[in-house]
């Protein structure tokens, strides 16, 4: 019997949220831009929001993969309300998808040596090179 590969994803996933699809973190650092803003007012619930609200989403990263709110409906091309986002794993993972092939990547199975991929993911997944070795950490916790 053949074994399903951890992927870039499961660990993302495990580093992120342990798998919680209905995670989310608010980021008060995080600047969002005015597209983003726009963006959300008129597709995160139809409008009925102001400028402060739509920051707070948009500044907050959300599911699985805590995809920032500013990318959300930008970069990852999600169209629907917040809601239904983060009660639906399957579209979770099409918006992980959606950003990491923005930013150069797919979700192939995960190598824990290859640390200068591990380290440029890292580095444009999350800003920061340390990320690779909680990636890492992620593959074993996860049985790899």
């Amino acid at each position: 019997m053949m074994e399903t590969p951890i992927t870039l994803g499961d660990c993302v996933a495990y580093v992120e949220s342990r798998n919680n699809p209905l995670a989310m973190r608010y980021e008060p650092n995080f600047s969002t831009s005015q597209n983003a803003r726009d963006i959300i007012s008129r597709l995160a619930v139809n409008g009925f929001m102001d400028e402060n609200t739509a920051d707070i989403i948009a500044a907050t990263s959300w599911g699985q993969y805590q995809i920032m709110g500013e990318n959300l409906w930008t970069v990852c091309g999600y169209k629907g309300t917040l809601a239904a986002y983060i009660t639906d794993p399957g579209k979770q993972y099409e918006t992980f998808q959606n950003f990491i092939e923005h930013i150069g990547y797919k979700d192939n199975p995960f190598n824990p040596t290859a640390k200068v991929y591990n380290a440029r993911f890292a580095i444009a997944y999350n800003g920061s090179e340390q990320y690779a070795q909680a990636l890492v950490n992620a593959y074993y916790a996860l049985g790899g």
